[in-house]
């Protein structure tokens, strides 16, 4: 924790996590479809319909 209460190295993981994820989506399939791209989108639409019904 930094002096206004942030979770520093929580936030630099999350951050790297996500850009390891991300690094496939920058390159194109030989197909043409951005797969690594969609695999990434799925991942996140998932999370977040998680992080939704926590609460409930």
């Amino acid at each position: 924790m930094d002096r206004n209460r942030t979770p520093v190295n929580a936030i630099v993981f999350g951050c790297a996590a996500a850009l390891i994820l991300t690094l496939p989506a920058l390159y194109e399939a030989p197909g043409g479809l951005p797969l690594a791209f969609y695999a990434v989108v799925s991942v996140a639409v998932i999370g977040l319909y998680i992080a939704f019904a926590i609460p409930i």
